[in-house]
């Protein structure tokens, strides 16, 4: 038995058969025309932006997308830790197999390094200060703390005043370097102590400061500008003095935003250009200014 279909032969009348060479003809002509239009859009269309990644035709089937290092790459890799630097070495061991059958010796050992940082590791020293009276003049002296130890008055060493210094240089606020101090290092202080331990620290820095406002005066040409905000309800300012010729800047922050802080930091200079946005607070500097 077959089962091939008898197929009936379709006819048509002359009418129909032009009616469908007249949609061919018009679909056609609306294709090209559908075309045109995609073509003339392409070429209007304005070039991609420079970090825009070109379009990657897709690999054929078998082929790595990522291909391995280039030929003359030099590898680099960590070196592996040895056991000298542990401070802490365990021994992991098994008693007993998954199957409950006590295991004998193992025969191999692999090695697993794992570094764990420890807060709150706080050294206290106590310094024993000793106190003398002279039996011929009958004055009094004393040992004094090395300076290199700590500020006077002050509870905590150089080292911890660098450290605070380094998290505001992060931009840390007052009250999250309060916070981590109490946090991971146990140590409860206020707000105002963390404030003196960075003008401590900045005292160290005052000579280097010092070069930089000399440079600044002396340059032929300073740009000036500053911006405000407010802290707490009070204005603040945020004033910049760059020479570009000395490759020199200075920041100063200040409660006052008119002319007091640029003829303190530039007391007269006649020879020297201000570059500043023109505002009253900078008609009082000598020399020239341009915008």
């Amino acid at each position: 038995m077959s089962h091939r279909r008898n197929l009936q032969p379709v006819t048509f009348s002359a009418e129909e058969w032009r009616a469908h060479l007249a949609e061919d003809q018009r679909v056609r002509t609306r294709l090209a025309e559908l075309e045109r239009l995609v073509a003339d859009r392409e070429a209007r269309r304005p070039p991609p932006p420079a970090w825009a990644k070109a379009n990657v035709p897709k690999p054929p089937e078998g082929v790595r997308r990522k291909p391995g290092a280039k030929e003359g790459h030099e590898a680099h890799h960590r070196p592996a830790p040895s056991g000298e630097n542990a401070d802490v070495e365990l021994t992991l061991k098994l008693r007993h197999c998954p199957c409950g059958e006590e295991l004998d010796e193992p025969f191999v050992w692999t090695d697993r390094w794992v570094d764990k940082l420890v807060p709150g590791h706080v050294e206290r020293r106590h310094y024993r200060v000793a106190h003398y009276r002279c039996r011929k003049c009958r004055k009094l002296s004393a040992t004094k703390l090395p300076s290199r130890a700590a500020p006077p008055k002050s509870r905590f060493c150089w080292g911890t005043h660098f450290l605070v210094a380094g998290w505001h240089a992060l931009g840390l606020t007052h009250s999250k370097i309060q916070m981590l101090l109490d946090s991971d290092y146990g140590q409860k202080v206020s707000l105002g102590e963390v404030d003196k331990m960075l003008a401590r620290a900045g005292k160290l820095f005052a000579p280097a400061v010092e070069a930089i406002t000399t440079a600044i005066r002396e340059g032929k040409e300073v740009v000036v500008d500053n911006t405000g905000w407010r802290v707490d309800g009070v204005n603040h300012f945020l004033w910049d003095f760059i020479a570009p010729e000395v490759k020199a800047a200075l920041f100063v922050v200040d409660r006052s935003g008119g002319h007091g802080v640029p003829e303190r930091v530039l007391p007269g200079n006649p020879e020297q250009t201000v570059v500043c946005d023109g505002g009253t607070c900078f008609n009082p500097l000598k020399g020239k200014k341009r915008l």
